[in-house]
C-alpha cells in the first residue's frame, strides 16, 4: 500500500489547502439553524406568553402584584424585558426549548409547581398541628403556688 504523506492537496490557484468537508459541514449547520429557528416562537409570541404567564401566576397564587402590566411595570417595560430574555435564549442553543412551542416544558413545570405547592402546604399544616399547645401532664403550671426563696436559692440567684 502506498503512503499518502507526500501527496499535494493544495489548490493550484491559491496554493492553500482546501477542505471541502468543512465547507459542507458549515452548510449543513446553517440549514439546521434555519430549520430550528423556523420552529421557535417569534419575539411577539414570546412577549405575549411572557406577560400571559405572569397573569396566570397572579390568578393561581392570588398575588395581584405578579400580573403585568401593574402599577410599577408598564406594558413597554414588560415587553422590553421579555425581548431581552428572548434574545438571550436565541443566542444559547441549549435554551431553545424555552421558546419551542412543541417542547411542552411549560405544562410540565406547571404540574411540578402544583405538586411542590401541595407538598409545601401539607408540610405547613402538619407543622401547625404539632405546634398547637397541648395540655401538660400532671400538675398544671397555673396551679403553682409561689413562695419565698430559701437562703441557698437566693444566694444562687444573686451571686451572694
Amino acid at each position: 500500500m502506498a503512503s499518502l504523506e507526500g501527496l499535494d492537496t493544495s489548490s493550484q490557484a491559491t496554493n492553500e489547502e482546501v477542505d471541502y468537508f468543512d465547507e459542507f459541514e458549515e452548510q449543513v449547520e446553517q440549514v439546521k439553524r434555519q430549520e430550528i429557528n423556523s420552529n421557535l416562537m417569534s419575539l411577539e409570541e414570546f412577549q405575549e406568553n411572557f406577560i400571559g404567564m405572569h397573569d396566570l401566576a397572579a390568578c393561581l397564587t392570588g398575588k395581584k402584584w405578579l400580573a403585568l402590566p401593574n402599577k410599577f411595570v408598564t406594558q413597554d417595560i414588560a415587553e422590553g424585558s421579555a425581548g431581552i430574555i428572548y434574545k438571550r435564549i436565541k443566542r444559547v442553543s441549549w435554551l431553545h426549548f424555552m421558546i419551542d412551542p412543541s417542547s411542552g416544558w411549560v405544562g410540565e413545570i406547571m404540574l411540578l409547581g402544583g405538586y411542590l405547592k401541595g407538598q409545601h402546604n401539607s408540610y405547613l399544616a402538619e407543622k401547625a398541628e404539632k405546634s398547637e399547645v397541648k395540655p401538660a401532664k400532671g400538675k398544671a403550671k397555673a396551679d403553682f403556688q409561689g413562695g419565698d426563696l430559701s437562703a441557698d436559692q437566693h444566694a444562687a440567684l444573686t451571686g451572694a
